[in-house]
């Protein structure tokens, strides 16, 4: 006979201090909105706002802390600094251009001061 081991979720759960994704959904809902509503509400496609439970995403985040009444790092403090600016994002948020080399942190303008923009 086989020994049934409980499963385990493999989805990656927020950072140590974030709202767990269903506690905005929920936070939201008390609001009087679905995330459905809210996206579409502010202009957004139906499931915009809803990128913003899963992954970085400043405009969704300002949006869903704004039904909530509370700011952004309340609730995804993990993506923001304790000062509140938010943190870098994007995949290397390391990761430094060489020198003189437009990056997509700095809108592609070439921030070295030397030769053409």
């Amino acid at each position: 006979m086989r020994h049934m081991t409980p499963k385990t979720s493999h989805k990656r759960h927020s950072s140590a201090g974030d709202w767990h994704p269903a506690d905005v959904v929920a936070a939201v809902r008390k609001a009087g909105w679905s995330m459905r509503q809210a996206s579409l509400a502010h202009g957004l496609t139906a499931g915009n706002l809803s990128k913003a439970l899963r992954r970085s995403y400043p405009a969704a985040e300002e949006r869903i802390a704004a039904i909530i009444g509370v700011k952004p790092h309340d609730i995804w403090p993990s993506r923001y600094h304790p000062d509140g600016t938010a943190r870098k994002r994007g995949a290397y948020p390391n990761r430094k251009a060489p020198t003189g080399e437009p990056t997509r942190f700095d809108g592609g303008v070439n921030v070295s001061g030397g030769g053409n923009p």
